[in-house]
């Protein structure tokens, strides 16, 4: 009997690869033959969602007991506001939701995202307890901790003594509904954020006590302004401590909310960036029918702003502007 045709593997394993983002065929190919099951493994669990309580233990349960599985992931997003008070009040079920020995087969880990939610009442203070487990995870360099309400700013300062090896760090929505005070900064470990080149804060009202306690050597900052009108009212605005980070490189300053030109020129004031080469920036403003559109040249006199820029030594080595171009000229 003359048999047919095989594809070869190689050609297999190049269709799995390219189906890389349909989790529901790379599950099929998993469970085809036990040639395929290892490529398809790779693309299921390099990134991983934990949403429900029930999803945490599944996981956790599968990489403990096999810790290949957990060598393959890359990315992942742990949702800590979806799992009930009843847990984090439980210390046996929080410990269940993610066991020590499943963090330590995350050997290869890079990207770590810790989600809240968009609420007007503080996380559980267990997350905050909780959260540290994922240090052991040593390989991350880069962290997302996005829209966690607390009480203080110390709440999420405090949970970064525990990351010092994260390379980049971005902080999302943030407030806080109590005081807005940073530690002193000589209550922080030497190692605080110890390895940090880049961090990015976005859309949130505490930058004034992050931008106090943030180490110095960072060479990438990028700032998106949160009008405090908008959230509780915090402190008086203050952009003095951008003075702190002489060894920038990179300055993004965002502002989308129609009050761009004021406090990107504040900010620029106080920037002492002898090694900055690029800067960016970006606006929008509202126009009279409640629209957002770009912020140019053609809807305010930036001027102002060009003198802060190119006639001060604190931009010396600048390359690049990126943003409004056309409203900026070398004097």
């Amino acid at each position: 009997m003359q048999r047919r045709p095989m594809i070869p593997l190689e050609i297999c394993l190049d269709v799995i690869d390219r189906l890389s983002l349909d989790c529901c065929t790379l599950r099929a190919c998993a469970l085809t033959c036990s040639a395929w099951l290892p490529r398809a493994r790779v693309h299921l669990y390099k990134s991983i969602t934990l949403h429900k309580p029930e999803t945490y233990r599944l996981f956790s349960q599968a990489i403990a007991g096999t810790p290949i599985l957990g060598a393959l992931v890359t990315n992942l997003e742990c949702c800590v506001t979806t799992v009930d008070d009843e847990i984090w009040d439980d210390a046996a079920a929080t410990e269940a939701l993610f066991p020590i020995e499943a963090v330590r087969t995350l050997t290869r880990l890079h990207y770590l995202a810790l989600m809240g939610a968009d609420c007007h009442y503080a996380i559980h203070p267990k997350v905050l307890d909780f959260v540290p487990r994922f240090t052991l995870a040593t390989s991350a360099t880069s962290l997302l901790v996005s829209e966690f309400t607390v009480t203080s700013p110390k709440d999420i300062i405090d949970m970064l003594k525990h990351f010092p090896h994260i390379q980049e760090l971005s902080l999302d929505h943030h407030t806080s509904y109590r005081d807005f005070d940073a530690p002193p900064i000589e209550t922080l470990p030497s190692d605080f954020c110890r390895d940090l080149t880049d961090f990015v804060f976005h859309w949130s009202d505490l930058y004034a006590p992050f931008l106090a306690v943030m180490p110095t050597h960072i060479t990438v900052l990028d700032i998106e302004y949160l009008p405090p009108t908008r959230v509780r009212a915090g402190p008086e605005d203050s952009w003095a401590d951008i003075a702190r980070f002489k060894g920038l490189e990179t300055l993004y300053l965002n502002a989308h909310h129609g009050e761009g030109k004021e406090w990107v020129a504040e900010a620029l004031q106080h920037a002492r960036c002898d090694k900055l080469e690029s800067l960016g920036l970006d606006y929008t403003c509202e126009c009279q029918n409640g629209c957002e559109m770009p912020f140019t040249e053609q809807h305010a006199n930036l001027a102002h702003l060009a003198s802060i820029i190119f006639r001060s030594s604190a931009f010396r080595k600048l390359k690049s502007l990126h943003g409004c171009k056309r409203a900026f000229s070398r004097a």
